[in-house]
C-alpha cells in the first residue's frame, strides 16, 4: 500500500526478467517455423535484462504472441524485426503525443479489451497537459517524495490523447499491461497540478499491480462474472473491482500526504479533501464488492488487506 522506490525497482526488473524469459522460449519453439531470425535479437534481450525498456517493446511481444498463435507467420516476423531494435529507455519520463504512438496504444487498449476512441491531443491541449505534469512531479518530489520514485522507476511514458468525437463515453487516463512503463492520459481532462498529481497516482498504480501481478495471479477466478464498479459506468470483472479499490485507496493516501506537507494552498486543501472523501467512498464500494463476490490469491489478500487496514484508519480520523 505505501509507495516503496525499492520495492518498484524490483518489481520492474522482475517484469523485464519474465519478459526476456519468455522471448527466449518463443525464440526457441519457432526455429524451423520463421525463418531468418534477426541477428540484433541478442543485443535487444540483453538491453531487456539489463534496464528499462520502452513500453511499445512490450507491445510487439504481445502482438507477436498474438500473430504466432493465429499463424500470421509474416505478422510475426514484423514484430520480431521490432522486438531487436528495442534498447534501454532514458530514466526520465518522456511525454509523447505524436500519432504513432497514440495509434499503437489505441491498438493494444483493444487488444486489452480496453477499447477506445482516441485522437492526438490538440497543440494547445498538450502544451497545458506538459505544464501541469510538470507542476503535479514538482508537488509530489515536495510533499510526497517516496511515491515520486515510485512513479519515476514504474512509468517511463506519458501518453497524451483526446477522446475522439465517436467516443461513446469519456475517460481521464489508461493503463495496460500490454504497454508495461506507459498511461495513457486525456489531455483535456485535468485542470490543475492536484488533479493531475491525482491522474498520475491513479494510473501508476496501475501499472504497479501489473507489475505484482508478474509474482502470481491476485485474482483467482475466470474473469467471467461483471460487477458494478464505482470508477466505470459499465460492469466489471472482479479484476476490475480490485483494480479500482487498490488505485482509490493509493489515491487517497496521496492526498493525505499532500494535505499534511503545507505544500497546497487553501483552495487547494479544500479541493483536496473532498477528493479524498469521494476516493474513500469509492474504495469501501469496491471493498464490499470484493469481501462479497471476490475469489483472491495469498497475494491479492494480502494486497487489499493493506489498503483495508489503511482506509480504515483514515476512515476514523474523519
Amino acid at each position: 500500500m505505501q509507495p516503496s522506490h525499492a520495492r518498484a525497482m524490483a518489481l520492474e526488473l522482475k517484469v523485464r526478467q519474465r519478459l526476456a524469459d519468455s522471448l527466449r522460449y518463443i525464440l526457441s519453439e519457432c526455429e524451423g517455423v520463421l525463418s531468418a531470425l534477426p541477428a540484433s535479437l541478442d543485443s535487444a534481450l540483453s538491453a531487456i535484462s539489463q534496464g528499462p525498456i520502452p513500453p511499445l517493446a512490450f507491445g510487439a511481444y504481445f502482438q507477436l504472441v498474438l500473430a504466432l498463435d493465429e499463424d500470421r507467420h509474416e505478422d510475426a516476423r514484423v514484430w520480431l524485426s521490432e522486438l531487436s531494435q528495442t534498447r534501454n529507455a532514458a530514466h526520465e519520463l518522456s511525454v509523447r503525443d505524436d500519432a504513432e504512438v497514440v495509434e499503437r496504444h489505441r491498438e493494444l487498449m483493444a487488444l486489452a479489451d480496453t477499447p477506445l476512441e482516441l485522437q492526438t491531443a490538440t497543440a494547445e491541449k498538450s502544451r497545458g497537459a506538459r505544464a501541469l505534469i510538470d507542476q503535479a512531479v514538482a508537488l509530489l518530489e515536495q510533499a510526497d517524495p517516496e511515491l515520486r520514485e515510485e512513479i519515476r522507476i514504474l512509468v517511463r511514458e506519458i501518453v497524451l490523447v483526446e477522446d475522439s468525437p465517436a467516443s461513446h463515453f469519456a475517460f481521464d487516463g489508461a493503463a495496460s499491461l500490454m504497454a508495461f512503463g506507459s498511461i495513457v492520459l486525456n489531455a483535456a481532462s485535468q485542470d490543475s497540478r492536484l488533479a493531475m498529481a491525482q491522474a498520475l497516482a491513479h494510473e501508476s498504480g496501475h501499472v504497479l499491480l501489473f507489475s505484482f501481478a508478474a509474482e502470481g495471479s491476485l485474482i483467482d477466478d475466470d474473469g467471467e462474472a461483471k460487477y458494478p464498479s464505482p470508477l466505470r459506468e459499465d460492469l466489471r470483472p472482479m479484476d476490475g473491482i480490485f483494480h479500482a479499490a487498490f488505485v482509490s485507496a493509493r489515491t487517497h493516501r496521496m492526498l493525505e500526504q499532500l494535505m499534511k506537507s503545507n505544500a497546497l494552498s487553501e483552495d487547494e486543501n479544500r479541493l483536496a479533501s473532498q477528493s479524498a472523501e469521494e476516493h474513500r467512498r469509492n474504495f469501501f464500494a469496491a471493498l464490499e464488492t470484493i469481501e462479497t463476490h471476490g475469489c483472491l490469491s495469498a497475494r491479492g489478500k494480502q494486497v487489499i488487506e493493506d489498503c483495508a487496514a489503511y482506509m480504515r484508519v483514515a476512515r476514523a480520523r474523519t
